[in-house]
C-alpha cells in the first residue's frame, strides 16, 4: 500500500470531519491555584488543536490573551469535562500538594470532572 506523509493541516481537517456534529470537550486549564488563574497565551490554541475547547479563555487564531484570575464559580459554571492543573514554575511534588488542597474544596468536589477522575 502507498504511504504518504500527513501534515498537521490534514490531521486538523480530519479531526474536524470526524468531530462534526459532536460537542468538543470543555477543558479548564488551571495555571495557578490560589488565586485561580486560567491558562492563556498559546494554551487555548493547544487545547483547541487537540480537539477540545477552553471556554474560560477562548483562543481563536490569535491566541487566548494573557492568563487571568477567575473565581471558582466560573470554573464550576462551565462544567469542564477535563481539568488540567499545571501551575507555572512548580515542581511535580509541589503541584501534587496544590492538587490535594484543591480537592479539599467544596467547589472542586462539585465538578463532574473530579467525580469522574478527569482532573
Amino acid at each position: 500500500a502507498e504511504q504518504r506523509a500527513v501534515g498537521p493541516d490534514q490531521l486538523l481537517q480530519r479531526r474536524r470531519q470526524l468531530g462534526e456534529g459532536m460537542r468538543r470537550p470543555r477543558v479548564a486549564f488551571i495555571e495557578w491555584s490560589d488565586p485561580l488563574y486560567v491558562g492563556g497565551h498559546w494554551t487555548p490554541q493547544l487545547i483547541e488543536r487537540a480537539g477540545g475547547e477552553h471556554p474560560l479563555n477562548a483562543g481563536g487564531e490569535s491566541g487566548g490573551g494573557k492568563s487571568f484570575p477567575v473565581p471558582p464559580s466560573a470554573v464550576v459554571e462551565v462544567e469542564p469535562d477535563l481539568v488540567i492543573l499545571a501551575p507555572c514554575g512548580l515542581t511535580l511534588d509541589m503541584t501534587r500538594r496544590e492538587a490535594t488542597a484543591l480537592a479539599r474544596t467544596e467547589w472542586w468536589r462539585s465538578l463532574r470532572a473530579d467525580r469522574e477522575k478527569l482532573t
